[in-house]
């Protein structure tokens, strides 16, 4: 009878790349992405305004400055909704701003132009 050896340990696991540490995420609703949503949605709705304004015939100008409108009325109000409830840098006279003019704008949505 041969001895018994003592088993031996298993190799290290082996891992391709060694990973860094996660550092802190910057949050994708910052004052500055909402502000600059909303400053392209008045924008939009700002230029359909002007354009049913001037056009007043109706036609095919007429409902894509009306569509322009209601895109502007749509992305600032999404924008105001989301800052308003998930912004973590805003505070709470900030956020009562933002769903007060989310619902101004619901408003104006409902009115049409």
């Amino acid at each position: 009878m041969q001895p018994s050896q003592p088993p031996s340990m298993p190799p290290p696991a082996y891992y391709a790349y060694p990973t860094a540490p996660r550092g802190p995420q910057e949050p994708f609703l910052t004052k500055k992405a909402i502000f600059v949503l909303l400053a392209v949605s008045l924008m939009l709705m700002f230029i359909g305004q002007i354009g049913v304004g001037a056009i007043r015939t109706g036609g095919s100008i007429g409902t894509a400055m009306r569509a322009l409108y209601y895109v502007g009325v749509f992305i600032g109000t999404g924008s105001a909704l989301a800052g308003g409830l998930g912004s973590p840098k805003a505070d709470s006279h900030q956020k009562l701003g933002l769903l007060i003019l989310a619902g101004f704008l619901v408003m104006a949505l409902s009115l049409g132009i």
